[in-house]
């Protein structure tokens, strides 16, 4: 099949619909994935499936879905034009009836969309983030998943519209940063990176776990867990923030709830930032 940018797949089709029965409308019971596709590749695909493996894991869901993914994506990739594309990938578990509780036997949808790739002016230095009202709920069972359920970071993006503002920083119900709306967050202090456990909640980024499990060692940098307030960052050497679409973006500015009191850093001059914003050429092909 001949694919272009705007195209839906479901379940191996080219379609236009999608059954309003399906549980992923009506409880946002699924999982989804972002995928930068450029050079001809999924950018980290191995770290995409192997967050949706955990979150099948935790949703009960057959882990032969994970086998007919990686199946379509290749497909896909394949049949689209050589230009770089987003590939977004919504996993379902169909429609199964009325109330919470699951069909004993899923209808799983494997929904692919592919979308036009997204310049977040990573080139053009520091951004500029505040701290938002909106908090995570604490959900154990769901934390580090990239589930459907996103109604607080709908809700934090409603808080801003001033493009000058990159991102918004969320915190959880005791005040301590876990993530951006779309992003991780690292800081720096004596060549250690810190970020968050994500053990409450919050998502755990493609890009957090290659920083994490390569990058940071490669460098032989120290990865700390640390809970820390929002104002704790304007004591801090560097702040970035990253995910798998935007990459690694340096922090030069924070601000605070009423988008007032900016607090300047240097982020986009640390070294230590900019050594592993290097390192990610090798792995995104041009």
């Amino acid at each position: 099949m001949a694919l272009i940018t705007g195209c839906v797949v479901i379940n191996g089709k080219v379609v236009d619909q999608l059954a309003v029965t399906d549980r992923a409308l009506a409880y946002g019971d699924g999982l989804f994935e972002t995928m930068p596709v450029t050079g001809g590749r999924i950018v980290l695909l191995d770290y995409h499936l192997a967050r949706l493996t955990k979150g099948c894991h935790a949703l009960g869901f057959c882990s032969q879905q994970i086998v007919l993914i990686a199946d379509e994506i290749q497909r896909i990739v394949a049949d689209m034009p050589s230009e770089p594309f987003i590939l977004k990938l919504i996993l379902s578990r169909g429609s199964g009836g009325r109330g919470y509780r699951p069909p004993i036997e899923a209808q799983y949808r494997r929904v692919f969309q592919c979308l036009p790739m997204v310049d977040y002016g990573v080139e053009q230095g520091g951004i500029s983030v505040f701290q938002c009202q909106t908090r995570l709920p604490e959900a154990f069972a769901l934390a580090g998943l990239k589930h459907l359920n996103r109604l607080p970071q709908v809700l934090a993006k409603q808080e801003w519209h001033d493009d000058a503002i990159a991102e918004g920083i969320m915190l959880d119900g005791q005040g301590y940063v876990v993530e951006g709306t779309q992003s991780n967050v690292f800081w720096l202090r004596n060549n250690t990176l810190y970020t968050s456990s994500l053990k409450r909640c919050g998502v755990a980024g493609v890009m957090r776990q290659l920083i994490i499990e390569k990058l940071a060692k490669k460098f032989n940098y120290d990865v700390v867990f640390e809970e820390i307030y929002y104002r704790q960052l304007y004591h801090v050497e560097a702040v970035f923030v990253c995910n798998s679409l935007m990459r690694i973006c340096p922090v030069d500015c924070l601000l605070d709830t009423d988008k007032r009191l900016p607090i300047e850093l240097n982020s986009s001059g640390h070294p230590v930032v900019a050594q592993l914003q290097h390192a990610l050429i090798d792995i995104y092909p041009q």
